[in-house]
């Protein structure tokens, strides 16, 4: 759930705009589908079911990821610092604030220390068959993507660009067994929704959209995407109307896979055809900007707000607003610093191939 940002740190407002759809996505699964579901206010069950697919948004941070950091790696794929580099920005860029918000939850008597500190979490809850505590259990998705971390500046660095798509392509298609098995081998569906492996039809999507954008062959002949875009979107709508949850065997199968190709194929269209830089661009952009924070932040700041403050409909306004403010204040104070500071202690040798796409 790490910054939008190129190999040396610039931004792209389309990319934040994306990023700040997620977060919203976010937002509203976890903030306003139940308080809309638990309402008695006319038409909020109905808003609830609209939003129902809410929860995808963290399928697109994983499409997002892997686009990002794809990217990252094949622009420096050559370097002979790739690794150290790579591994130091990304601990400057993740652990400070992941650190802030573990810290009091490990104190009041958390969980598995040692679990938490290698972002191995997700395999401990989907062992026990449930979300993990409500405090961090978000943190669930940041133990996928550090473990997607682990492979694939080697699967950049080892396997020849001619011949990555074909391996993307393979691990992409084995993403719905492996939900099989894990369903299976744990007995559980929390499986299925927290393992990589389970997961990784859509980190290695975007991997594979990144590889697509910078092979000039492929640039070419990519008119096709706004169809696989069309196509991708009637299925998601599709399974909208069934009304399905994240859990259900639909989505342990074949769901996740439909939601990453159709994420996939927007970010490909975003990334050929990006939009203009309206206000709606800038103002998803700055909640791309602010993401993580929102991310990590929001789930205490509900808990706290519920205990001390107001519950319902009214508490949700006001954990929003405030999970926004403390977003802010963590992106100066702590995020910002240690993106900086990442990246003028630790350089690649050289800029990146195309900045244009990874910027």
């Amino acid at each position: 759930m790490a910054g939008v940002q190129g190999g040396d740190g610039a931004r792209s407002t389309v990319l934040d705009a994306v990023r700040g759809v997620a977060i919203l996505q976010v937002l509203v699964w976890h903030y306003w589908v139940p308080g809309f579901l638990r309402s008695k206010v006319a038409g909020t069950q109905l808003l609830a079911f609209l939003l129902n697919m809410s929860w995808t948004g963290v399928d697109l941070f994983f499409v997002l990821s892997g686009f990002l950091i794809g990217g990252i790696l094949m622009d420096h794929r050559d370097e002979p610092n790739l690794l150290p580099v790579f591994y130091l920005r990304r601990v400057l860029r993740i652990v400070p604030l992941y650190a802030v918000v573990l810290v009091p939850f490990l104190l009041g008597g958390g969980g598995n220390k040692l679990a938490y500190a290698g972002f191995m979490q997700n395999l401990v809850w989907a062992r026990e068959g449930h979300w993990g505590p409500e405090w961090v259990g978000v943190t669930w998705s940041l133990a996928v993507e550090e473990q997607f971390y682990m492979i694939l500046p080697a699967m950049i660095r080892l396997v020849p660009p001619a011949r990555l798509p074909v391996l993307l392509l393979v691990l992409i298609a084995l993403a719905p067994a492996a939900r099989v098995l894990a369903w299976l081998g744990f007995g559980n569906a929390y499986a299925c929704y927290m393992l990589m492996p389970c997961r990784m039809d859509a980190l290695f999507a975007g991997v594979l959209v990144a590889w697509m954008v910078r092979d000039p062959r492929w640039r070419r002949h990519l008119g096709w995407s706004r169809a696989l875009l069309g196509f991708s979107g009637v299925g998601c709508v599709l399974l909208l109307g069934c009304n399905a949850d994240q859990l259900s065997l639909l989505f342990c199968t074949v769901g996740y896979s439909a939601v990453a190709i159709f994420y996939a194929a927007l970010l490909l269209e975003l990334t050929l055809h990006p939009p203009g830089s309206g206000w709606m661009v800038r103002m998803l952009g700055w909640f791309g900007l602010h993401a993580y924070g929102i991310y990590l932040l929001h789930r205490p700041i509900e808990l706290l707000v519920a205990r001390l403050i107001a519950t319902g409909l009214v508490g949700l306004i006001i954990a929003t607003i405030l999970t926004i403010l403390a977003a802010a204040v963590s992106w100066r104070i702590i995020e910002r610093p240690c993106i900086h500071l990442g990246h003028r202690m630790f350089r690649y040798g050289a800029r990146p191939a195309i900045a244009s796409v990874a910027a």
